[in-house]
């Protein structure tokens, strides 16, 4: 059976099946060092996107830069996108990634042109990577303790 999820970050909470222990990092790295011509890599991702996979049902996420320095992200309950289910800000403070912007949970540890890494602070072991793959395709990758999954984000469209 799957799981409904509201959201990606969610999703990397969750537990699945237990990998070998080699595959699993050990404690979060420092955060990666960010400049605002950086944090604007990810404009790839505004849009309006259909997750699967990841033994999960089918999810619904929209992103939008806000301004140089915060991503807000939009979690929908379906496909008709009419109800916001969750949501959260992603920022540049400092020179630093975080997310949520306030009393983060999440920072970057590592970037390149076509992916993001995203540890958690105060749980090692979890963490997500978002990877574009094509202009209408990227995949996240979510790590913890317990597993990895992989789910592939394509572009929904949206009135």
């Amino acid at each position: 059976m799957t799981r409904r999820l509201p959201s990606l970050l969610l999703a990397a909470r969750q537990t699945p099946a237990r990998p070998p222990a080699a595959a699993v990092q050990d404690a979060a790295r420092p955060a990666a060092a960010v400049r605002a011509e950086d944090f604007a890599r990810f404009r790839w991702i505004e849009g309006t996107w259909r997750g699967t996979g990841g033994a999960i049902d089918a999810f619904f996420e929209h992103y939008s830069l806000l301004d140089d320095s915060t991503l807000v992200r939009h979690t929908f309950s379906d496909s008709t996108l009419a109800a916001i289910s969750d949501g959260t800000r992603i920022g540049l403070r400092g020179g630093r990634v975080l997310d949520p912007t306030e009393d983060p949970d999440w920072q970057v540890t590592a970037f390149d042109s076509t992916s993001w890494r995203f540890e958690h602070l105060r749980d090692p072991g979890r963490a997500f990577t978002w990877r574009r793959e094509t202009p209408t395709t990227w995949t996240a990758h979510l790590e913890s303790p317990q597993g990895a999954r992989t789910c592939t984000l394509t572009r929904f469209p949206h009135p």
